[in-house]
């Protein structure tokens, strides 16, 4: 039995202010010095590999060869190599909200995002938030604020999100 920590409005409250504040510095990080960072979060993930992908077994229900062809095409090279493709979505934050089924595509996005530049806040499924805590977990080296996980309700935590992006 895992226990995860559920956020609350008082959090999500006190996270948008150093959020913000980490994507001005983190747009500012050089793209070099970005893809360091990243780079090193994806050979976490890649070292991590089978807890993950029976964390995506047990939390999504994902058949183990699915789960584990995930977890290997995330942890290689980000999936379609967000680390060199140019996605030029305006906003400097920006709020995912994915399903639980959609934790593997949320992943992907998040790293594209974080490489343009760009501060995440990722809010998984509250039935499903596992695999989210492994993810953010491998990439702890990022400056604090750039990626924050915010796990809870959707009406604590993804009813007061919107104000993050833009």
């Amino acid at each position: 039995v895992v226990e995860v920590c559920r956020s609350g409005r008082h959090d999500v409250d006190d996270a948008i202010p150093a959020v913000r504040a980490a994507a001005e510095g983190w747009r500012g990080t050089p793209l070099e010095a970005r893809v360091e960072l990243l780079r090193g979060g994806l050979e976490r993930l890649q070292d991590q590999s089978p807890t993950l992908a029976a964390v995506l077994e047990v939390d999504l229900g994902l058949p183990t060869d699915v789960a584990r062809t995930q977890v290997a095409t995330l942890a290689s090279d980000g999936g379609a190599s967000p680390l060199g493709r140019r996605d030029l979505r305006p906003p400097e934050v920006i709020a995912h909200l994915p399903a639980f089924t959609e934790a593997f595509s949320a992943f992907l996005t998040v790293l594209s995002d974080l490489f343009e530049g760009r501060a995440v806040v990722l809010h998984p499924s509250e039935h499903a938030p596992l695999a989210a805590v492994c993810f953010v977990a491998a990439f702890e080296a990022l400056p604090p604020g750039v990626l924050t996980l915010l796990q809870g309700t959707n009406r604590d935590v993804a009813a007061r999100l919107p104000a993050v992006e833009g």
